[in-house]
C-alpha cells in the first residue's frame, strides 16, 4: 500500500535529515580520530572532568622535566659546565618555580656562584662554561 500524498514530503525531509546528521556524525568522529586537537576539544567539550586532569597531568609532567633539568644541572655542576648548569637551572624555574626554593638549587647556585668569583676554568680552559 503506498503511502498518502500528505505523507511523502515531510517523509523524505525526514530520511534526508537523518542521511545528513548521520553524514556529519561520521565525519565529525573521523576527523576527531585523525586529530587529537579536535579530540581534545570534544573531550574538553562533553567531559566535564577532562580538563581538570589534563591540567594534573601537564603539571605533574611539568614537575618530571623540572626534576630532569635540574638533575642535569648538578650532573655539569660536577663537570665544572657553569654555563650550562645556569641555564638548565634556569629552564626548570619556568616548569617548577617552587622547586627554586629547594636547598639542593640554592646549594647549585652557591657553588656556580663560588667557582665564578674564584675565576675556575671550565671546560676547555674557558671561565665558567665551554668555548
Amino acid at each position: 500500500m503506498p503511502l498518502p500524498r500528505r505523507l511523502r514530503l515531510p517523509l523524505l525531509f525526514l530520511v534526508a535529515s537523518l542521511a545528513f546528521l548521520g553524514y556529519a556524525i561520521f565525519t565529525l568522529k573521523r576527523a576527531a580520530d585523525e586529530s587529537p586537537e579536535i579530540r581534545a576539544r570534544l573531550d574538553e567539550r562533553f567531559n566535564p572532568y577532562f580538563a581538570r586532569e589534563q591540567r594534573e597531568r601537564d603539571h605533574e609532567r611539568d614537575l618530571s622535566y623540572a626534576a630532569r633539568l635540574r638533575v642535569d644541572a648538578y650532573a655539569r655542576i660536577e663537570f665544572s659546565d657553569f654555563d650550562g648548569a645556569t641555564k638548565r637551572l634556569d629552564d626548570a624555574i619556568k616548569y617548577d618555580a617552587p622547586g627554586e626554593a629547594a636547598p639542593e638549587v640554592q646549594e647549585a647556585r652557591r657553588a656556580i656562584a663560588d667557582n665564578r668569583a674564584k675565576g675556575t676554568p671550565g671546560p676547555g680552559g674557558s671561565q665558567g662554561g665551554a668555548p
